[in-house]
């Protein structure tokens, strides 16, 4: 169990998770096995293993000397990208509804990221007899939802809260009032 601290529209939630895996593709294929260019090598490494949902996965290309036209990268959550230079390279991790668990608490999403090199050559093309396989951790974004038992109320009055929040088992919650 972890124990959490979350700052969210000016509410501040602390709550303990554990993680449930929820796996979209967890296997990589080579996606060919011509050979027509010669042999075709890469060398790429994960920079992050865990990144909350709508931020950036990162890799390091540690490839010496560039023996591929590209790299394709499935990023596991159904898209792909192709890089043709040795520069390190990056996805940002915008979840659709489809991949993400339907408000159930302590959800971390386990994603494959899956690469493979190819050469382009007179003669045809080569891909690379391996494919990469990197696991990468998404952390969900918590949905705050609350429901008052009015929509107005004058000083001194009692407001209760119904809690809808997914991740609903903070230990407390917290809000900044302010006028609007």
């Amino acid at each position: 169990m972890k124990f959490i601290h979350l700052y969210i529209f000016g509410l501040v939630v602390a709550f303990t998770f554990s993680i449930t895996l929820l796996s979209a593709q967890s296997t990589c294929e080579i996606p060919c096995s011509r050979n027509d260019c010669g042999a075709v090598s890469y060398d790429v490494s994960p920079i992050d293993s865990i990144v909350c949902e709508g931020s950036v996965f990162r890799f390091k290309n540690n490839t010496a000397v560039q023996t591929y036209t590209g790299l394709v990268i499935r990023w596991g959550d159904g898209k792909q990208d192709t890089v043709y230079q040795l520069n390190d390279f990056y996805h940002k991790y915008d979840l659709p509804e489809s991949l993400k668990a339907s408000c159930q608490n302590d959800t971390i999403i386990r994603l494959t990221v899956c690469i493979t090199a190819f050469k382009q050559c007179n003669e045809g093309f080569s891909c690379s007899q391996k494919v990469q396989s990197f696991p990468v951790l998404i952390a969900l974004k918590p949905k705050a939802s609350f429901i008052s038992s009015a929509t107005t109320a004058c000083v001194g009055a009692r407001l209760n809260f119904q809690n809808n929040t997914c991740f609903s088992n903070a230990a407390f919650y917290s809000w900044r009032y302010s006028t609007f």
